[in-house]
């Protein structure tokens, strides 16, 4: 019926009166409007959203506290994590907005056009904050992945992978940001459908956007996975780390949940009652992204309280990052055909759960040595560092230090030919393994 109607050429008497009393849909037959009362699940909505904002700001909190432990809070990833959750507020309130304005699974017929109106205008804002909490978050966590798993300075196909991917998911949200606000001509025919003019189907946009997530959703989390089992250290461990970085799932099964809902919408028909499982998708698949970005952090943020000791051998695993710290050229892994052919002082530190605990001992060879207790490291010779997983492994998964001195008593210089003497100290008649 409103579309028979020129509304904005109405008196403004006239005109408030239609918008109020007009329905956005006509209801089927024997079915009347119900402009006040109308049913809807409320309840489901609020407990669901509320949990989810729960969970959310629960794990933003703790990872921000660990960040702040570790002296990193304002690091770059920290600092567009911030921004993305803002956007997930504006998401939250965006939908405790709709539950308000009784959108869900209610019908159509039981809106008014001044109703309808401000329903649209709430389901306009959710895909602007979507996008910019993926846009920040999503090429985050693959940022984080490379920091993690790839020591700095090392290229390889996990990295040019996830470079790749951060730079698609930039270009692609920023393009749905902008078909967002073209859809409909004139601009303000997105919520005010009554107005002259034309829209685009939604379909068109949103579908492909939440395909797109998916695929990403994939990619996030299974790049971490061979890498994870590849790991030289026992399955238990290896189980609790996959737990941390398996998060991701949970994304990729509300991420296909939404390309579910989405497919089943009509915009042309009942959409508002089509409406909510799609609003509860979204919301849980915005959730889960902020979990994969912040569950990696949170046992920093635990350690040495009752629940990591409950937990276990489970807890034994990288709690931040793998830091490859910069070095000079002198420092850096010397590589022949992309394999490591010697040592020169590349420093890796990794951030564990009781890595404080050292033990102390001295050789036969007389050469004070400080080594982690969780490992038994073999000290016949420095040979050149083995990677545990070829080109693409971590290369330790424990912190050492060492002190070396020359027989001169001088230190190291970085030279090749004292590095070459060093070593000849360094060689011990028999293979000595520290326990």
């Amino acid at each position: 019926m409103a579309g028979l109607l020129d509304i904005d050429s109405m008196p403004e008497p006239a005109r408030s009166t239609v918008l109020r009393t007009v329905s956005a849909l006509p209801p089927p037959d024997g079915i009347v409007s119900d402009f006040t009362n109308s049913h809807h699940r409320a309840d489901i909505a609020i407990a669901v959203t509320t949990t989810f904002m729960v969970l959310s700001t629960t794990a933003f909190v703790t990872r921000y506290y660990s960040q702040f432990l570790m002296g990193r809070l304002f690091a770059f990833p920290n600092v567009l994590g911030i921004i993305g959750f803002g956007a997930y507020c504006g998401l939250v309130g965006t939908t405790f907005r709709l539950v308000v304005l009784k959108t869900f699974w209610n019908h159509t017929w039981n809106f008014s056009l001044m109703q309808i109106s401000d329903v649209l205008f709430e389901l306009y804002l959710q895909p602007l904050f979507y996008c910019v909490l993926t846009c920040f978050i999503k090429p985050t966590i693959l940022y984080e992945w490379k920091r993690i798993f790839v020591p700095r300075g090392v290229h390889n196909g996990f990295t040019r992978t996830c470079n790749v991917l951060i730079i698609i998911s930039i270009l692609f949200y920023n393009a749905y940001f902008i078909a967002l606000q073209f859809y409909c001509r004139p601009y303000r025919k997105i919520w005010r459908r009554w107005a002259t003019g034309t829209c685009f189907d939604r379909g068109h946009l949103d579908i492909p956007c939440a395909v797109f997530n998916l695929v990403l959703d994939l990619f996030i989390f299974a790049l971490p996975q061979r890498i994870i089992w590849g790991l030289q250290t026992t399955r238990i461990r290896r189980l609790g780390i996959t737990i941390v970085f398996s998060v991701g799932l949970l994304a990729v099964g509300c991420a296909a949940g939404l390309v579910y809902t989405l497919s089943q919408l009509n915009y042309s028909s009942d959409f508002m009652h089509d409406q909510g499982p799609a609003i509860i998708c979204l919301l849980a698949e915005s959730t889960c992204v902020m979990l994969v970005f912040c569950v990696p952090m949170i046992p920093k943020a635990l350690e040495d309280t009752w629940i990591l000791r409950i937990l276990g051998p489970l807890s034994e695993y990288p709690l931040s990052i793998v830091q490859g710290r910069k070095a000079s050229t002198k420092e850096r892994l010397s590589t022949v055909g992309g394999k490591s052919t010697h040592w020169n002082g590349w420093v890796f530190s990794r951030v564990f759960r009781g890595s404080d605990s050292k033990l102390s001992s001295t050789s036969g060879d007389g050469l004070h040595r400080d080594h982690d207790d969780s490992s038994q490291i073999g000290l016949a010779r420095l040979d050149p560092v083995a990677k545990a997983d070829g080109p693409n492994g971590i290369l330790r998964t424990t912190e050492i230090s060492m002190e070396v001195s020359a027989q001169s008593g001088r230190p190291w210089d970085g030279s090749e030919q004292e590095a070459a003497a060093t070593e000849d100290v360094l060689r011990p008649p028999n293979r000595v393994v520290l326990g």
